[in-house]
């Protein structure tokens, strides 16, 4: 019995010791090559959020080890898409709901391009409703396939986006010229 119990001890100091001998790469360099992963893009020269590949390259490198989950998250939250249809996974809504129960994450949306999915109906009134509050660091809009309607109300609104430094409106048609004059006006 004391034979088996020398050579627990044994393996187990033979294991502490070789998990002592791997070599630790400091956090600069593992930050690098997610930036690297990242490749670090303008986002609007994106027409996709991400690449597949590159997406699911961030996503096993946030989930590799817990020093790589900042910087991952950075990346990976960087760009967020949504849809205006309730029956997408990625619908607003569902954007709004969690960055209202993860507010962490708040500070690193960059970058939020919103897809509509009817062209008759105005399905984008909630973004300037809802958007300024939550997207402080927002730098760029991207409204795309869509009807804008704009309540007066989202004039007050749309000021609070104070960072934003580009809108992109592409195929989207105002709900009435009152709206075209919301936009311009703020």
């Amino acid at each position: 019995h004391r034979s088996t119990a020398h050579w627990a001890q044994f393996l187990w100091s033979a294991r502490l010791i070789a998990i002592m001998q791997i070599p630790i790469l400091p956090t600069e360099v593992c930050e690098r090559i997610i930036d690297f992963v990242a490749d670090e893009s303008p986002y609007y020269d994106l027409f996709d959020l991400w690449d597949v590949d590159v997406f699911q390259t961030l996503l096993a490198c946030a989930l590799t080890c817990r020093a790589w989950i900042p910087r991952s998250r950075l990346h990976l939250f960087r760009f967020l898409g949504a849809s205006c249809s309730q029956h997408s996974p990625k619908n607003v809504e569902g954007l709004y709901s969690l960055l209202k129960r993860q507010r962490y994450l708040q500070q690193y949306v960059e970058a939020l391009l919103v897809k509509g999915h009817q062209l008759e109906t105005p399905t984008m009134h909630t973004l300037p409703l809802k958007a300024p509050y939550l997207l402080t660091y927002l730098e760029y809009i991207r409204l795309s396939d869509g009807v804008l309607y704009l309540p007066p109300a989202s004039m007050v609104a749309m000021r609070q986006f104070t960072i934003v430094t580009q809108l992109s409106l592409e195929r989207i048609t105002f709900w009435s010229a009152h709206d075209l004059r919301r936009v311009i006006c703020t």
